[in-house]
């Protein structure tokens, strides 16, 4: 968040060497920055025009940003292809509300990959490519699916009690969420069938709330993880009550 502006821009932070690259230093929102999986690109979403759209930019910071994806709906990518032919984002529709889509890199053949009656979001394609892991509002909390994206009999509820921000594990054979009593939790999706829900540790993140971003990321080989705390703690902030506000609004 710049200090000055008051706004998000990303960054790159080299791990090995301590750098700070900033990518962006627009007077808008640049937020949600997805990795393409060589490393090269980052899609991330901006609204220079008001609604968010999905953008590109080198992650060496070489070129400037270019517009991949602009329609009449705000926008948030999730995750891109493993074979980096496509993006996954969700957009809000009308008639539909929240639904996950695909869209090529050069913002070509925008696709909806589900769209049903209920808010789906948080789409997180499996390393394999064969499967898609995501967020619905279909029940009366969030919870998190699987389903097969050569197959669509094939689809299951993950979580137990509610869950969101799905992760996958490099080898797609485990998957994670935050459940929603801040637990991490562990899937195994061995036999391409997942297994019970096993809770790993407990996470502080801030409550998911529309657009949904994700508040971690786990390693390649799911033994590390990335959580974005809140600095300050969401639950216990205290609430003022002012009393009398209308007559002291009247004696102003």
């Amino acid at each position: 968040m710049d200090p000055q502006s008051h706004r998000p821009d990303i960054r790159v932070l080299d791990l090995i060497r301590g750098a700070k690259l900033r990518l962006t230093s627009d007077a808008v929102t640049d937020a949600s920055p997805v990795w393409s999986p060589d490393g090269r690109q980052i899609v991330f979403r901006s609204n220079p025009d008001g609604l968010h759209d999905l953008y590109l930019k080198p992650a060496n910071g070489a070129a400037r940003s270019a517009p991949l994806l602009r329609t009449q709906n705000a926008k948030y990518p999730t995750d891109w292809t493993p074979d980096s032919r496509a993006i996954v984002y969700h957009t809000y529709q009308r008639d539909t509300g929240s639904d996950i889509w695909l869209v090529a890199p050069d913002g070509s053949q925008p696709t909806p990959l589900v769209q049903t009656a209920f808010d789906e979001m948080q789409g997180q394609m499996s390393p394999d490519g064969r499967w898609l892991a995501y967020t619905s509002l279909e029940t009366d909390r969030p919870e998190v699916y699987i389903r097969s994206l050569s197959d669509r009999t094939k689809r299951w509820q993950v979580s137990a009690g509610g869950g969101m921000d799905p992760r996958w594990r490099g080898d797609t054979l485990e998957l994670f969420y935050v459940s929603a009593d801040s637990w991490m939790t562990s899937v195994r999706f061995g036999d391409s069938h997942p297994a019970a829900p096993r809770p790993l540790f407990q996470v502080h993140v801030t409550p998911p709330v529309d657009p949904y971003p994700s508040n971690y990321d786990v390693t390649t080989d799911g033994q590390r993880f990335l959580v974005k705390i809140p600095v300050h703690d969401v639950a216990s902030t205290p609430i003022h009550l002012l009393s009398n506000w209308l007559g002291a609004k009247r004696g102003s």
